[in-house]
């Protein structure tokens, strides 16, 4: 069945995920001034959480239990398109981001995956994530805190910082 949820989001607190009929199948709960970000489900229970790890500069994705599940990374030496999702024993997940469809596709062990993306009010991102059959040995639920975390790889930390140094220059200036 579809999911869907919010991706980035500047601001912090719960968010909904829904399934394609409506029905709620969780929660997502972003923390202020971390990337700290919990999968709830109904009840408001950690299912999984996800942050980044400086270095080797990752996206860690923990059980309930707070044990490691699964690590995203960038594919070394190739653009922000491709990256690697390491789920342990259950496989290696190579994750592509397709810009003009929209989609990051995900390959593994299981089958294919899609998740579909789209802008919404120019700042916060939807998405749709779409399983094939034979896509279970990682939970859905999982598949989303580990695709929050392709949006804290993709934006670059030297961009970012000289970005935020540039506004406050202009602030300081003005």
């Amino acid at each position: 069945m579809e999911l869907l949820f919010e991706g980035r989001s500047w601001t912090v607190g719960k968010s909904d995920i829904r399934r394609s009929d409506g029905t709620a199948a969780g929660m997502l709960d972003r923390r202020a001034m971390t990337s700290l970000v919990h999968v709830l489900d109904n009840e408001e229970y950690v299912m999984y959480q996800g942050r980044m790890e400086r270095h080797p500069r990752s996206w860690v994705v923990r059980n309930e239990y707070d044990e490691v599940v699964g690590r995203l990374r960038k594919r070394a030496g190739v653009s922000f398109k491709h990256f690697v999702y390491d789920a342990g024993t259950r496989g290696v997940f190579e994750i592509t981001k397709d810009s003009a469809a929209r989609r990051y596709r995900i390959e593994g062990p299981d089958g294919i995956i899609f998740a579909e993306w789209d802008r919404r009010w120019g700042r916060t991102v939807a998405y749709r994530l779409q399983p094939e059959s034979g896509s279970g040995t990682v939970s859905q639920h999982e598949w989303i805190a580990a695709l929050l975390g392709l949006e804290e790889l993709i934006v670059d930390p030297v961009l970012l910082s000289a970005a935020v140094s540039g506004v406050l220059s202009l602030v300081w200036w003005t």
